[in-house]
């Protein structure tokens, strides 16, 4: 029974969380924009600040009893090994650089959606229905080697309280068709 539950709590945070994604058609796009907007701000810092020169602060930690620690800022092209002692930022090309492969990772490593939302006037389409049916699908393979349709159809109709339209195993495999979700083998 723990082995279900986990199952069901797991697809459940999934469905969550890809609920909350932005539709598919922007996420990549926004994430791109971010990456060129970021590019094109370190360019531009490049263009109009100096180079190879630092200005020093003791930085507070926001720690009880922790020290200051000496901090060393600058636009971009800090010498190697900094100038004093302390962490040296480079303003461009630390941040920066740091946010461009962060957003990299993240568009390159998205997630595969288990369903493609329908527009919102398409009335009684219930997309978060069918990402979680493909979630426990997927979560029950991959725990006991087998899909449990009519399974996933109680604990479905449950937790989004369709008692006045309950889903069957029928409901569950119709929603299954064409997922974009690869089963463990």
């Amino acid at each position: 029974m723990g082995a279900v539950l986990a199952r069901v709590n797991t697809a459940f945070d999934l469905t969550v969380r890809e609920y909350g994604r932005p539709p598919a058609s922007h996420e990549k796009e926004d994430i791109e924009r971010v990456i060129s907007l970021a590019k094109e701000l370190k360019s531009a810092i490049r263009a109009i600040m100096p180079g190879d020169s630092v200005t020093s602060y003791a930085y507070g930690l926001d720690a009880e009893d922790e020290p200051d620690i000496l901090l060393e800022l600058g636009w971009h092209s800090l010498r190697k090994g900094g100038y004093q002692t302390g962490y040296p930022l480079a303003i461009a090309d630390d941040v920066l650089e740091w946010a461009i492969k962060e957003a990299e990772k993240r568009r390159d490593g998205l997630p595969t959606r288990a369903s493609v939302r329908p527009a919102q006037h398409d009335e009684g389409k219930t997309p978060e229905i069918t990402m979680f049916i493909r979630h426990l699908d997927w979560q029950f393979r991959r725990e006991f080697n087998a899909g449990k349709p009519t399974a996933i159809a109680h604990i479905a109709t449950a937790i989004f309280d369709l008692k006045d339209n309950p889903l069957d195993a029928k409901d569950v495999e119709k929603r299954l068709r064409d997922s974009p979700l690869r089963y463990p083998t």
